[in-house]
């Protein structure tokens, strides 16, 4: 394996390894932090390590960055910007 190979190994492990702990938590709060569906949810919530490790070696990112993402980035310049201000609502900030 390559070193990028091996760096989106980790990258998609460590995000389903997150997703995970957030469905088993809730469901619905895994569905809205990370814009899954329920049944995707719901799958992860419930697989076992060795599933989640054979996902993770998919040679792409099994995530996808939300849209306001793409937009925060395009508004850095702008304190009170929506997506920003999304971001500051869910971290508490």
């Amino acid at each position: 394996m390559s070193v990028a190979d091996n760096d989106i190994y980790d990258l998609n492990l460590q995000y389903l390894l997150v997703l995970q702990r957030t469905a088993r938590s809730s469901v619905k709060e895994a569905e809205l932090r990370f814009g899954v569906s329920e049944a995707h949810a719901m799958r992860i919530r419930d697989a076992g390590i060795r599933e989640l490790q054979e996902l993770a070696h998919a040679t792409v990112t099994v995530m996808q960055p939300r849209p306001f993402f793409t937009d925060l980035l395009a508004e850095t310049n702008h304190a009170d910007a929506r997506p920003g201000s999304i971001l500051r609502s869910i971290s508490g900030a």
